[in-house]
């Protein structure tokens, strides 16, 4: 049962989503196809689209999942869901979809999904089995090499028949580091197998390539109680533990990088607009630039564009980031065009210098410009006249001559401005009393407060650590948000990295074999904060 509420939009959107994504010959998964109703549509009868899958998969409708409603800007938006089982019967990879549902003002097509297929499944049915791996692409490998900088997904699970619980221990953390954006993601679902149906639970956490060099990071293990009968009417279990194939890392050296990179590591996509084409100068024209693709992009910064005759003034980024299949990035670049000088202007093109891991090669990416024409800004200039020492040098257009500013002759003109700023000023000596009493009063109140106004901003690293919370997974994910408050600016301090890795394998392993890690985050903390003072 799944509802991905990344589905509701502004606008009406439709996903398709297969569970698992990879099957073995023989097996059958499920597949979902969400609708979101936009704020404007009416959420009346849909019928289930049909979904093509070519000759190695076979895909049958199996009835309307359950929906939901979701309150976005005042107005209740409707989602609907539609599943279907899909049979795994050709090795390869094949496209699910797309699939074009017809609503009342159009129709909404989704993009397709991919569906691998694999030779079929020997294991024994029964057994519980622990899958563990980097991922890059539809390929899930315990042995990898990377290059520095890179994402992976990390993927690590469970298949098993008949188990009442299981707790994860993951290897150390060396050789990669977690992402600030894109929390890890726990799944779970059934594959109908030939000989019944397999339990799945897996955890899904993108990380970043960052020691160079060879990591043996040894299994992924799992704790697993399977229960044996039943005696006195209480279920009686016995323990195994059970292990993936050894994790294997090696992280390469970027080649020597070419003027101008970036910093950017990945397969990207890049879109751009600039809607206007015609622009009077001294007014403004939007460029926005959209990068995506699964890369590290937390706190990117790129160039303001440098075009001769235009002024560009940037607003700050949009970073966003979140786990599906894979690590769905994306930053969202705006800027203020301001053309001077009026005429035909030929925009050059925005240039972002990348490494393409896939390429294993540094590439520019361009983005073409258009041409603007820039009319004139509106009437207003003036000459401005200079004028000397000697006005009677000036002459005007007409001819005439300006006139000396120095005369002689007496005047009976008696200035009262002295007498009058005397008088305004004894009238305002009563109200600077009364201003002067309420100050003191206001003062007096204010040193008497108790508590301080607070200021509306974030809290700090060491005010989160003040108020843990009472239960073991928010209060290691309150820890792991203090660290990352503190290693803003510090990236690479190694006293964060070390504690970032025991933190790593708290919370996604057993959670309890570090009892000194509050304290050990607290007291570094107090450090950072003393230094950074």
């Amino acid at each position: 049962m799944v509802i991905w509420w990344s589905a509701l939009a502004a606008a009406a959107t439709v996903q398709v989503i297969p569970e698992p994504r990879q099957l073995a010959v023989g097996q059958t998964g499920r597949v979902y196809v969400v609708v979101g109703f936009g704020r404007d549509e009416q959420a009346g009868q849909v019928q289930p689209p049909v979904v093509s899958s070519g000759p190695g998969a076979q895909v049958r409708y199996t009835g309307q999942g359950p929906g939901g409603n979701r309150i976005v800007q005042g107005k209740i938006t409707r989602t609907l869901q539609f599943e279907y089982s899909v049979a795994a019967l050709t090795e390869g990879t094949w496209t699910l979809g797309p699939v074009a549902i017809v609503l009342g003002t159009g129709t909404v097509r989704s993009e397709p999904a991919r569906l691998v297929v694999t030779a079929k499944d020997t294991r024994t049915p029964d057994e519980a089995t622990v899958f563990a791996g980097f991922e890059r692409g539809d390929a899930l490998s315990s042995e990898i090499t990377a290059w520095e900088g890179e994402v992976l997904l990390y993927r690590r699970g469970l298949r098993y028949r008949d188990t009442l619980s299981a707790r994860f221990s993951d290897p150390a953390l060396e050789g990669f580091r977690t992402l600030q954006e894109g929390d890890p993601v726990e799944r779970r679902y059934s594959v109908e197998d030939p000989s019944g149906t397999v339990m799945v639970t897996e955890g899904l956490l993108p990380v970043v390539a960052s020691g160079v060099g060879r990591h043996e990071l040894g299994p992924v293990t799992a704790r697993v109680q399977i229960p044996v009968g039943r005696r006195f009417g209480l279920v009686e279990t016995r323990t195994e533990v059970v292990a993936s194939d050894p994790l294997v890392l090696t992280v390469k050296s970027l080649p020597p990088a070419p003027p101008g990179f970036s910093g950017l590591i990945g397969d990207f996509q890049v879109r751009s607009t600039v809607p206007a084409r015609s622009v009077a100068a001294g007014e403004s024209v939007p460029f926005t630039l959209v990068l995506s693709g699964a890369a590290d992009i937390e706190g990117l910064k790129l160039p303001d564009p440098t075009i001769p005759g235009v002024n560009a003034y940037p607003a700050e980024p949009v970073v966003k980031a979140v786990v599906k299949d894979d690590l769905d990035a994306s930053a969202t670049f705006k800027w203020a065009l301001v053309p001077t000088v009026p005429g035909t202007l030929d925009l050059p093109d925005y240039e972002i210098v990348v490494f393409s891991p896939s390429k294993g090669a540094y590439e520019t990416l361009r983005v073409e410009l258009p041409t603007l024409e820039v009319t004139p800004g509106k009437d207003g200039t003036s000459e401005v006249r200079a004028f000397g020492t000697s006005p009677t040098d000036v002459v005007f257009d007409d001819g005439s001559v300006a006139r000396s500013p120095y005369a002689w002759g007496f005047s009976r003109h008696y200035d009262a401005a002295p007498v009058l700023v005397g008088a305004a000023s004894l009238a305002l000596v009563p109200a600077g009393l009364v201003l002067l009493t309420d100050g003191l009063r206001a003062a007096v109140a204010a040193r008497r407060r108790r508590r301080p106004v607070q200021v509306d901003r974030p809290p700090t690293a060491m005010e989160l650590l003040t108020t843990l919370p009472p239960d073991a997974e928010s209060r290691l994910a309150t820890l792991d948000h203090a660290l990352r408050l503190a290693e803003v600016g510090r990236e690479g301090d190694g006293r964060i990295l070390d504690l970032r890795k025991r933190l790593g394998r708290a919370r996604f392993g057993d959670g309890g074999a570090d009892p000194s890690l509050e304290e050990d985050v607290r007291r570094l903390v107090q450090v950072i904060e003393r230094e950074a003072a």
